[in-house]
């Protein structure tokens, strides 16, 4: 009887469109990217100690933060890299740089790069891609 009983249950729910079916996807759409660079000053030397941030948005002069995690300080090499992953497919970012440690006296300008990422995984169900750029950023700032 309690079969019968289940059978029933689900052919009424089936009819208007409850089911337990297992085809559930939970997750969203998401894109994983990479970002790697060097910041150097004007003579190439290397520059430490600069906030590289992944920006994207451009809305009434202001520029947004892709994600909270997109961004990173410069080594002694002056190199940088940003791995994210986002909701968004974006192939194009800003990185804005800017001298905020104090070891280099606050001297170098701030400064808005520009980069044009490539995809370099297929996108496959939720999963968007995974997007890079095509070689290393190089970044020269600029002394105050």
């Amino acid at each position: 009887m309690r079969k019968v009983i289940s059978t029933l249950l689900k052919l009424i729910l089936a009819c208007f469109g409850l089911t337990t079916a297992s085809c559930v996807m939970y997750g969203s759409p998401h894109a994983d990217y990479q970002v790697d660079g060097t910041v150097t000053d004007e003579s190439g030397s290397p520059v430490s100690g600069v906030l590289v941030e992944a920006k994207t948005r451009y809305y009434e002069r202001q520029l947004y933060l892709i994600d909270s995690d997109a961004a990173a300080t410069t080594d002694s090499k002056g190199n940088f890299s940003l791995s994210y992953t986002t909701t968004e497919t974006i192939k194009t970012i800003f990185l804005i740089t800017s001298d905020i440690d104090g070891e280099n006296g606050g001297e170098f300008q701030s400064d808005t790069t520009m980069v044009t990422l490539v995809q370099t995984e297929d996108a496959d169900g939720w999963f968007s891609g995974a997007f890079e750029t095509d070689e290393n950023v190089k970044i020269v700032l600029k002394k105050k």
